[in-house]
């Protein structure tokens, strides 16, 4: 911003010399009033406009105004220095022409005709009246040129009102410190019309008290406002994690994640900071987990303590990028390397951090995060920037000559790795496979992808339909034998999300009723014959049956009554 005013005002300033020097050749006095009165009142539509765009407190104007008033600050700016350029050069032809056309003799003040004429007797008014005419004339194109239209910055009142009552709801919640939220334009959906609220976006940035059981409760409140507002508008939110003696950590969702989604984001944050050296942690429901650290030199031990982390390279955490940020200053990353339970192995991270290190290396990505749902194999990619040529080939060299085999060991196919120089055209940069001389074709190591992972919706319906089939059927058994046995369910696979397996088990006391079991028995099977269960086979006493809803059926006669074990897919 600094730099566009002084660049408007650079050739205003020379202007303003030059058109001065004139003045005071031709002893012009109103004409120098004049001239100085139309510059006060530009400057001070300048100043007024710096003022606008650099001190305007955003929640003291409403949803909206954040973005109206530097617009309108910079329109007013633009104009009052252009209306200053133009001041300077229309004085400044006046006073060539005053020079040229001076009468001492007929003007004893020592003013020419032509000042006398154009000024007349009451220079004030007069650089008030051409001060705003000029005004004007340069505002009306600049207002369409910035887009100034009031009603295209400000949010409908729909989302106004979701604005007010989401910043009410944060400010009176205990658990939250600190919260700001603001609604911008997102985009031209629908009509493209401002008061349609599809093309607005709310955004909601909230401090959580330190504590796990404050972070939980500000993100579900958090939650529950974005929901709100949801219905109305597109809504982001920020949690950040402060204290506790841990680096702080932000984690990130929209309005269509429900309370277990948020819930393990924020679990996951909470968990990720306590991993020591982390400087920060970034969770986010559309992008895998990241730490940040100071240097590649901690890549190894930081990988080791988080894969000690309880639940780190489950389906609930799978992987984490660490993340080296570059110097100072600078928005480009040192390293970048997603790790999972096993890749890569400290080897070839120890081998990675070493290059990370070495001058004249700008960064390095280590990408291992294994893509689901794809026909294809699954291969790590490795990209290296270096600042020459020369660098990129000693770098190149070093990867093929790379410690694959502890990696090989444990299945992890070889990196693909790109080395280019930042002088390098496009397509130019050197490619291989880490471990093998530059130019070998592609090794067949590729390794198979995981299956995708299932709906937990899903799993928890198709749980609950095989628990009850277990349940109907062992039910029924009594039924027909005419005694109850006492049921066992073990529904283990369920809780833990790794399957949909039920087992169930029972033991029908029939020689309480009977003396013999065989009715009970045979009818019990004939209802299963009905049922479809009509394969058979033995294993020992026990009789198998398939072919039915459940996946396998077996009964067996013993003292203490009929067993019935059932076991669904």
């Amino acid at each position: 911003m600094y730099f566009f005013v002084a660049l408007l005002v650079l050739p205003l300033t020379l202007l303003v010399l030059w058109t001065t020097s004139f003045a005071w050749l031709t002893n012009a006095r109103r004409l120098r009033r004049l001239f100085t009165a139309e510059l006060a009142l530009c400057g001070a539509g300048a100043l007024v406009a710096i003022v606008l765009i650099t001190t305007t407190p955003p929640d003291d104007l409403g949803a909206g105004a954040a973005d109206f008033t530097p617009v309108w600050g910079w329109v007013l700016l633009f104009s009052s220095v252009l209306s200053c350029m133009m001041v300077a050069v229309l004085w400044a032809l006046t006073a060539l022409l005053a020079l040229r056309h001076q009468r001492p003799r007929d003007n004893t003040s020592g003013e020419s005709h032509i000042v006398r004429s154009t000024v007349g007797r009451h220079p004030v008014l007069s650089a008030v009246a051409g001060t705003v005419a000029l005004f004007l004339l340069v505002i009306a194109p600049t207002s369409h040129i910035f887009h100034t239209n009031r009603d295209d910055l400000v949010p409908p009142d729909s989302v106004s009102a979701e604005v007010d009552a989401f910043r009410a709801t944060l400010k009176n919640t205990p658990e939250i410190i600190s919260s700001d939220v603001v609604a911008k334009r997102g985009g031209y959906g629908g009509d493209g019309s401002p008061n349609n609220p599809s093309i607005w976006l709310i955004t909601a940035a909230v401090t959580a008290a330190p504590g796990t059981t404050a972070a939980h409760n500000a993100a579900d409140i958090l939650r529950q406002g974005l929901a709100t507002a949801g219905s109305v508008v597109r809504s982001f939110g920020v949690l950040t994690v402060t204290g506790d003696g841990y680096s702080d950590t932000t984690v990130e969702f929209d309005d269509q994640q429900d309370s277990r989604t948020v819930g393990k984001l924020v679990d996951t944050g909470l968990l990720l900071r306590t991993v020591p050296g982390v400087q920060a942690v970034a969770v986010s429901d559309s992008a895998l987990p990241s730490i940040t650290i100071a240097s590649p030199s901690r890549w190894s031990d930081t990988v080791r303590d988080l894969r000690a982390q309880p639940g780190f390279g489950s389906d609930a955490l799978p992987s984490v990028t660490v993340i080296t940020p570059g110097r100072a200053g600078s928005d480009a990353l040192i390293g970048s390397v997603v790790v999972d339970r096993t890749v890569p192995d400290q080897v070839t991270l120890t081998g990675l951090a070493t290059i990370a290190n070495q001058t004249g290396v700008t960064s390095l990505v280590y990408d291992s995060a294994r893509p689901r749902g794809s026909q294809a194999g699954w291969r790590p990619t490795l990209t290296i920037t270096t600042t020459t040529t020369a660098t990129r080939g000693d770098v190149a060299q070093q990867l093929t000559a790379f410690d694959t085999q502890p990696a090989l060991a444990v299945g992890t196919p070889r990196a693909i790795y790109t080395v280019n120089a930042e002088t390098d055209e496009i397509g130019s940069g050197i490619t291989g496979y880490l471990g093998l001389p530059e130019g070998t074709p592609e090794p067949d190591d590729l390794a198979p992808l995981p299956e995708p992972p299932p709906d937990p919706e899903m799993l928890a319906a198709t749980c609950a339909e095989n628990e009850k089939l277990v349940r109907t059927l062992l039910d029924n058994g009594g039924d027909l034998a005419g005694i109850h046995g006492t049921p066992s369910i073990d529904t283990t696979n369920c809780a833990t999300g790794t399957g949909t397996t039920v087992v169930g088990r029972v033991t029908i006391p029939i020689f309480d009723i009977a003396d013999t079991a065989d009715p009970a028995y045979n009818t019990i099977v004939a209802s299963w014959n009905s049922q479809g269960y009509t394969s058979k086979d033995r294993a020992g006493p026990l009789e198998l049956r398939t072919g039915g809803p459940l996946k396998l059926l077996a009964i067996s006669g013993g003292p203490a009554g009929i067993t019935i074990t059932a076991t669904s897919y």
